[in-house]
């Protein structure tokens, strides 16, 4: 779960650099850099305590053409969806659509409201709300998988990461936008 959230902020970092402007990643690094280093930090606390030595495989085929082919169409309906958010239920559903549509696809959520950035029709403050809540929805959808299998009680210590992510990353958020 650490180690699968810290990959996909990571990854989210990589695709923010490549869809807003050099001056606004800069603008966002301590916010999401800052999240980068707690989940890290939690990731590598977690597997220096961990006994389990084994590797955990869930498929032959590191990306299975059946997996590429279910990615490929969810994050398209994802990003059709986030356009019709846009043009007609207007900029207000849009960051409501942002976190909803990243507990599917994080990479989606952040396109769709980083094009909605790059033609000016949000601002800084709503498009940097808009990647903490996708970040948010993201880890937010792994721990949903884990709440389906383990149930509350035992998935309840898995809370923490999401519960760090949201204090850091307000916190930043504030820092850098107020």
């Amino acid at each position: 779960y650490l180690s699968a959230s810290t990959g996909s902020l990571f990854k989210d970092i990589i695709i923010l650099f490549a869809i807003v402007p050099q001056a606004f990643f800069q603008k966002m690094l301590l916010p999401t850099v800052s999240i980068f280093l707690v989940m890290v930090t939690l990731t590598l606390v977690h597997f220096s305590k961990s006994t389990q030595t084994d590797e955990v495989r869930f498929t032959d085929r590191p990306l299975p053409f059946k997996f590429i082919t279910k990615f490929s169409t969810v994050f398209s309906i994802v990003m059709i969806l986030m356009v019709f958010v846009r043009f007609y239920l207007g900029h207000a559903w849009l960051i409501i659509a942002t976190f909803l549509s990243s507990l599917i696809s994080s990479a989606a959520a952040l396109a769709s409201i980083g094009e909605a950035f790059k033609y000016n029709e949000i601002g800084e403050t709503f498009m940097g709300a808009g990647i903490l809540l996708a970040l948010l929805g993201s880890i937010t959808a792994k721990y949903g998988v884990i709440l389906y299998h383990l149930g509350i009680r035992q998935s309840l210590k898995f809370l923490l990461p999401i519960l760090y992510m949201v204090a850091i990353g307000s916190l930043t958020f504030y820092v850098t936008f107020f």
